[in-house]
């Protein structure tokens, strides 16, 4: 039912193609323009490991495993982007069995005897209560802060409150409506670190290191960035770093910018092995050596192999640190551990 009401919305808004087909290419990129590809990789591990085929499972009815309730949330949240709007599109009958599973029979109060004390545990209106009235205050440091504001910066207190209560968001919502601002003093206004332009250029300095290598490439990340300058990246205010994740953000590659330097690499290291034994020794998983193996054939073997012939032979061939593949509306097997049969 959800996987069918996440399609009709789809095409309502615009994202369908050929026979009144869901595009899955320019959905994933309006997710992207709308959530940030930064905050898309901290939230779906499936996006972060370039596994579009299983991203996108949100839209296929023959999917065999459940996808996370976070990925869930992703969707339902871009497609509708009001709780009401959903349930109206699931229909009611969803409503009266949602409410019927989460029915629980009547329990016998037990009274403890003379001297004996239980902490009880707070029931799921408390708990509801008490995220709306933390995400509230939190809401109050955020200038004309909206829904789409918290659950940027406070997703995973928003993903809490929506799987307990999703009328709950349309009630935080007309809360912020009627929000006045917290009193900030001069000694709470944000400001810029001093250490921001020394940290961005220690990243981008670490980036350009990790690149000109001419040992076999290792994938660029954030995490790699930030280990390799020795702290986390995830402590950084956007308000004091601006310049420090946004060097993060430009030096991190993607997994086909990554491929295509491993083949480069396994094309120059190993240019009189058979291009089989060079296709093996990359790494890349078969099908996508394959597809680039055929991407670079013009590549010229006789050139002189040093810090700067990839970056190079990736200039020429137009491919930026963010580079989607060859085929990016083409669907790869997953790798590895995720490789799965079939049927």
């Amino acid at each position: 039912m959800l996987v069918e009401s996440y399609r009709e919305r789809a095409r309502a808004t615009g994202y369908s193609w050929g026979n009144d087909r869901v595009s899955h290419v320019r959905l994933k990129t309006e997710m992207e323009k709308f959530y940030g590809k930064a905050f898309l990789r901290r939230t779906d591990a499936a996006y972060r490991e370039d596994r579009l085929s299983e991203w996108l499972k949100m839209l296929n009815d023959s999917s065999v495993t459940e996808p996370p309730l976070g990925r869930h949330l992703l969707f339902a949240h871009f497609l509708f982007r009001d709780a009401t709007q959903f349930l109206s599109s699931i229909g009611s009958s969803s409503g009266n069995e949602r409410t019927a599973g989460t029915e629980r029979p009547a329990m016998k109060r037990r009274t403890g005897g003379i001297g004996t004390s239980r902490t009880s545990k707070p029931s799921i209106k408390q708990r509801i209560a008490s995220l709306s009235r933390e995400l509230t205050d939190r809401a109050r440091d955020i200038p004309n802060c909206s829904i789409e504001d918290l659950w940027k910066s406070h997703y995973g207190m928003m993903k809490r409150l929506v799987s307990l209560d999703l009328e709950a968001v349309t009630l935080l919502r007309r809360k912020l409506q009627q929000l006045k601002p917290r009193p900030v003093g001069p000694a709470r206004v944000p400001h810029k670190s001093e250490k921001d332009g020394e940290r961005a250029r220690s990243i981008r300095a670490t980036a350009a290191a990790l690149y000109a290598s001419v040992g076999k490439p290792e994938k660029v990340t954030i995490n790699r960035l930030a280990k390799d300058t020795g702290w986390n990246p995830t402590a950084l205010s956007q308000y004091a770093f601006p310049e420090t994740l946004q060097a993060l953000e430009e030096c991190a590659e993607s997994n086909w910018h990554f491929y295509a330097r491993r083949i480069l690499w396994a094309k120059l290291a190993h240019k009189h092995a058979a291009i089989s034994i060079a296709r093996a020794r990359s790494g890349v998983e078969y099908h996508r050596s394959l597809v680039l193996m055929d991407f670079f054939q013009d590549v010229d073997l006789s050139v002189s192999y040093d810090a700067e012939t990839i970056t190079r032979l990736l200039a020429e061939h137009g491919i930026q640190r963010d580079w989607p593949g060859p085929c990016p509306a083409r669907e790869f097997p997953p790798a590895g551990r995720k490789y799965y049969t079939k049927s």
